[in-house]
């Protein structure tokens, strides 16, 4: 079906040869914010195909940058705070409603910002120790290019921009970043909610999983010229 959307043409022709399904995809047209439909093949890395359909979507209006200032860095600690904290319970609750990074000074972050409001946010870092190491030990080292590994952490999106194209366009930028700086590989503590989507992208699982708080983690790793051609074609079709 979500082929047949693509070109208005075709849907033109289900109003004639079936007008209930016509007016399904007319709802699901102006009320989905996005659709997306992946196909990733262990076997052939370079086999994937993502599709995304979005309403009259305000993503245009997000700006993917780094934060410029204190104040905006504090609002990456609110984010911060509410989903890992709040949400998902691998940290405990802090009174001033901030959860500040232990790599904060060793992070490259960037985040999406909502008419100067962060909505989503990502960073990385490519100098040990590691976390990923730190939690999982020989079983993610042993997949490291000694020089050559980023890790990507605080990978966080306010609920309302979930199905939105923000993940991937916050994972292009990054991922694009780490590439012309010479990094190969790239390594995550991928929380179990999200282990199908960071599949999808290209990451794989190396381990069993590994309990934090409330939360439970994947020790998991990326090459990374495959991962950003992934998200900058996610992207690209995103804003067609």
């Amino acid at each position: 079906m979500y082929t047949i959307l693509r070109k208005k043409w075709n849907v033109g022709l289900l109003w004639i040869f079936c007008p209930r399904r016509f007016f399904r995809c007319l709802r699901r047209m102006e009320w989905e914010c996005y659709r997306q439909e992946s196909v990733f093949s262990p076997g052939n890395p370079e086999h994937v195909r993502t599709e995304f359909k979005f309403k009259g979507t305000k993503m245009a209006e997000v700006e993917i940058r780094p934060p410029r200032n204190e104040e905006e860095m504090r609002q990456l600690w609110q984010l911060n705070h509410a989903v890992f904290s709040e949400e998902l319970h691998q940290h405990e609750i802090h009174q001033d409603g901030l959860l500040i990074d232990k790599f904060h000074a060793k992070n490259l972050y960037y985040a999406g910002w909502d008419h100067g409001e962060a909505v989503g946010m990502i960073c990385a870092h490519w100098k040990e120790p590691f976390s990923a190491v730190e939690r999982f030990g020989e079983v993610i080292r042993k997949e490291m290019v000694p020089g050559h590994t980023a890790e990507l952490r605080l990978f966080a999106i306010r609920p309302e921009y979930r199905k939105t194209p923000l993940a991937p366009r916050l994972g292009a930028t990054i991922f694009k970043k780490l590439d012309e700086m010479g990094y190969r590989l790239l390594i995550i503590s991928g929380i179990s909610e999200q282990k199908e989507f960071y599949e999808h992208i290209g990451f794989r699982a190396v381990g069993d999983p590994v309990q934090d708080g409330e939360a439970l983690f994947y020790p998991m790793v990326a090459d990374l010229p495959p991962i950003l051609r992934r998200c900058a074609l996610a992207v690209a079709r995103c804003t067609k």
